[in-house]
């Protein structure tokens, strides 16, 4: 398997880069392999924009890290995470809105702390690790509207993550930059369909 991602790679990487000039997203994702083995993909979160594809998140460690980012009152792949890992783990969450009453509550049950404010300026990814007493995440997921392309990086210099389950915004050029930088830093699991 080693050896045909080897010969494959140069292919690969000129399809990527043809479809990076378009402005058809799902075209270009279609063109993405997977960088990474996973034996066990679970898709948590329900079907609609909340659900991601994780790998065995039931193997996650006590005392664990989730990191979710942008949340918009949307919590139902943070409490299946929880659900799944038998509330073994500390969730981190953040919108640029304060999340209502009926969520704030429920994210309570789970272990979960919520933050506000719009990252990266006026809130930081660090400051939020630092308040929560967290030292690595084992997943971060995150859609915060663009604000990916420069949160993202310096984070992931100072902060171990184990997966990402990110959404990129822009057209293909702007998202091969993201995965570009990401590619420097993490491996890439390839989205159910």
């Amino acid at each position: 398997m080693r050896q045909e991602a080897l010969n494959q790679g140069e292919k690969v990487r000129e399809s990527v880069l043809e479809m990076s000039k378009q402005n058809e997203t799902h075209k270009f994702y279609e063109t993405l392999t997977p960088e990474a083995f996973c034996p066990i993909k679970v898709k948590v979160g329900g079907d609609g924009d909340s659900g991601k594809v994780t790998c065995n998140p039931r193997k996650a460690k006590r005392d664990c890290t989730m990191m979710s980012l942008g949340l918009n009152d949307q919590i139902q792949f943070d409490e299946e995470i929880q659900s799944m890992t038998e509330n073994r783990c500390n969730i981190i969450g953040a919108d640029m809105a304060r999340q209502n009453a009926t969520t704030r509550e429920k994210y309570e049950k789970i272990r979960g702390q919520l933050f506000v404010g719009n990252v990266p300026d006026t809130l930081k990814l660090y400051r939020m690790m630092i308040d929560s007493g967290s030292k690595e995440v084992e997943i971060l997921k995150i859609d915060i509207e663009s604000s990916e392309h420069t949160a993202l990086e310096p984070f992931l210099k100072s902060y171990f993550v184990c997966q990402i389950l990110i959404e990129i915004h822009g057209y293909p050029a702007r998202q091969l930059e993201m995965l570009t930088k990401l590619s420097r830093w993490v491996v890439m699991v390839k989205r159910m369909t």
